[in-house]
């Protein structure tokens, strides 16, 4: 058995475990851990500025390489500041580790802050005590975090048990995880194929679970439409015949539309669909949360990419819709499309803007939508190749998370595009990640939509509260100078074509870079 301190040892159980990023702020109560990780081969460090990108950062980089990271923190503040991205890594149900320390001041160590802090945003935490004791509980850590939905988990680890020395047995390698298939398939067959206008809605735990082409398979066996969450939308494109894109309830002809279903199959995510009152059927690695689903639901718990491989020999070979159906429906969802996409109806300049991001970026290029303006607008209207990606900070709406996942994002996937919809208060709550871009060599690109406000706050404010404007109006620096000065290159758009030549050329360039698009006030339809 290996000699080890508990520095060593946590690394070391990483490394087996298959880690091979850990971000974070070196600090007081982990010197052990960083010096192990300047000693170890195989895991690269991301020293980042402020401890909110660590957990973003770690997010978008699980999400976009499918393996997960690990954001190391220092205790009290740092683990707080890392709070944010936690959160939205939780709603995300993105795999992540966050290692901490126990408090230096008296009170708050007794307290448990760190362990009570790690409790609220991860599905699982446990401290360790001696170093002999870090190999076990980190297996047994990663075991938790890929087992049924993943989700964020912890460690506390003492600076003390990071000194300690002891003999230790390191894993051997990364514990198996079952992925199994939910029971009961077979009840459903008859339920699918009695139906005449069932919609499949689609999310992102297809993604997660690798089942993209069982699904694709699947839809396209039976000819079924197709709708998907946001952070779903490169699962099936709308751009296909059968593809509706996102499901946006407030456009009068889709809503209709989705009334008017008889069936609809719901796989891989944990949305709210308790307002829909059609039948449904609902596969997701939880256990059911009858809350969410309306009253005639059919649950089926387990692993999308082994359910789906499952059901495809249950229900094609034995499914065959009327012609008169598929083409009904595929004349519905282009009419529905026409509609919705008719450029003439659209907002501007959103509208332009997105059209222009669209013929800029490559099919593969992963988006981070901000919490902006143009973030909202590209939800439904951008849309994203099958090899493309789109990332969000999830049901928490965490403004400011979109520029540091994008750095995430880039560093997963270096030889793929990566752009983050930004807007100018968000962009400030990261800009720090200026700094951390040009250090690590990470040539992503910031599209920073300056309106000089917190707009939909400020649009609110002026519709709904008869003009009373208070904390909204923000002063701004120059940003694209702002970027150079970091050493980035900077740029500012001034039209729709502007932005597209400037992102085209961006995306071609070995070096992280900002455009600044300047903008007025922008009404939001959905």
């Amino acid at each position: 058995m290996p000699y080890l301190n508990g520095g060593q040892t946590l690394m070391n159980s990483l490394a087996r475990m298959g880690a091979n990023t850990v971000f974070g702020v070196p600090g007081a109560g982990q010197y052990e851990a960083v010096d192990a990780l300047w000693r170890h081969p195989s895991l690269r460090y991301v020293s980042v500025r402020h401890e909110q990108e660590a957990t973003f950062m770690a997010d978008a980089h699980t999400q976009v390489s499918g393996r997960p990271a690990v954001a190391l923190v220092v205790p009290g503040p740092g683990l707080l500041y890392a709070g944010a991205g936690l959160a939205s890594a939780f709603a995300n149900s993105t795999p992540l580790l966050a290692i901490t320390s126990v408090n230096s001041h008296p009170l708050l160590r007794a307290r448990q802050l760190e362990r009570m802090a790690l409790d609220t945003m991860t599905k699982w935490t446990a401290q360790v005590d001696t170093a002999a004791e870090i190999p076990g509980v980190v297996e047994e850590a990663w075991t938790r975090m890929l087992t049924g939905r993943p989700r964020p988990v912890g460690l506390v680890v003492p600076s003390s048990v990071l000194e300690d020395v002891a003999d230790v047995t390191l894993p051997a390698a990364a514990p198996a995880v079952s992925r199994s298939a939910a029971p009961g398939l077979s009840d459903i067959v008859a339920q699918v194929q009695r139906a005449r206008r069932p919609v499949l809605w689609v999310g992102s735990g297809v993604l997660r679970a690798g089942a993209v082409p069982s699904f694709r398979a699947l839809a396209q066996a039976l000819q079924i439409p197709v709708v998907t969450s946001r952070r779903g939308k490169s699962v099936f494109s709308e751009t296909d015949p059968l593809g509706l894109g996102t499901p946006e309830m407030r456009f009068p002809p889709l809503r209709e539309w989705l009334e008017r279903r008889d069936l609809l199959i719901v796989i891989g995510t944990g949305q709210d669909l308790s307002h829909l009152r059609m039948p449904m059927i609902r596969i997701d690695v939880d256990d059911p949360d009858l809350e969410r689903s309306p009253p005639d639901c059919h649950h089926l718990q387990g692993d999308a990419r082994a359910t789906l491989e499952a059901l495809h020999p249950l229900l094609v070979p034995r499914t065959t819709r009327p012609q008169a159906d598929i083409g009904a429906d595929r004349t519905a969802v282009q009419a529905i499309k026409a509609q919705r996409f008719a450029p003439e109806t659209q907002l501007q300049p959103q509208w332009n803007f997105i059209q222009a991001i669209r013929r800029a970026a490559p099919d593969d290029t992963v988006f981070v939508q901000g919490m902006n303006q143009m973030g909202y607008y590209s939800r439904g209207y951008l849309p994203v190749p099958p090899n493309g990606q789109f990332l969000t900070s999830s049901s928490q709406i965490t403004l400011g998370a979109a520029y540091p996942m994008s750095l995430g994002a880039k560093l997963a996937c270096p030889e793929r595009p990566v752009v983050a919809i930004t807007g100018d208060g968000g962009f400030l709550y990261g800009v720090h990640g200026l700094a951390t871009a040009v250090q690590h060599r990470i040539h992503s690109v910031a599209l920073v939509f300056n309106d000089n406000a917190y707009g939909n706050v400020l649009r609110a404010q002026r519709e709904q509260f008869d003009e009373r404007v208070i904390g909204t109006r923000l002063h701004n620096p120059d940003f694209a100078a702002l970027a150079r000065t970091f050493g980035a290159r900077g740029h500012r758009a001034h039209s729709a074509d502007d932005l597209a030549d400037l992102l085209h050329h961006a995306l071609q360039a070995e070096a992280h870079t900002l455009i600044e698009i300047p903008v007025g006030e922008m009404q939001r339809e959905y």
